[in-house]
């Protein structure tokens, strides 16, 4: 009995398909992440066609007084060096005047 090696059967405690489906479920949710960033990638390039006169004529018709709240509330510090960077106070004074709340 001294000589004899004896071996010990171990069970598997994972089943086997446990790992497929993780891998599967990490690739879908990377694919899917891909897919909606180039998707938005597409659609800022579209945009960056329009010429700034007609999103200001498209804003100007279609944008409402709750717009201008959630502009306050969302703008960062960058975009409103953007948007203020090249503003008179006659500028300013003119969109006070001729803008109805």
């Amino acid at each position: 009995m001294r000589g004899e090696k004896k071996s010990l059967v171990i069970k598997k405690r994972i089943p086997s398909w446990i790992p497929y489906s993780a891998a599967a479920s990490i690739l879908l949710v990377l694919g899917l992440s891909i897919y909606f960033n180039s998707s938005g990638y597409v659609f800022n390039k579209q945009l960056s066609s329009v010429p700034d006169h007609e999103i200001i004529n498209y804003l100007q018709i279609h944008s409402t007084v709750n717009d201008n709240q959630y502009l306050i509330e969302h703008i960062t510090e960058d975009g409103l060096q953007q948007v203020s960077i090249n503003l008179s106070a006659e500028d300013i004074e003119h969109y006070i005047n001729s803008t109805s709340l």
